[in-house]
């Protein structure tokens, strides 16, 4: 995985879903509770907003 983001493979590789917005929406008919990094975050639906420059990766 690490190459692949390094190399800018990531929208190729098939077990990734890409998608670029600034804001996101999830939403389920079902009750789900959202998963960050293994802890239990909010219940869906849930509303993502980005922050453009807010995180520099360094390889």
């Amino acid at each position: 995985m690490k190459r692949n983001l390094a190399g800018g493979s990531v929208q190729s590789d098939e077990n990734i879903f890409f998608l670029q917005a600034a804001t996101f929406e999830i939403k389920t008919s079902a009750e789900l509770t959202s998963d960050l990094d293994g802890e239990a975050g909010d219940n869906l639906p849930l509303k993502i907003e980005t922050i453009r420059h807010a995180i520099e990766i360094f390889c």
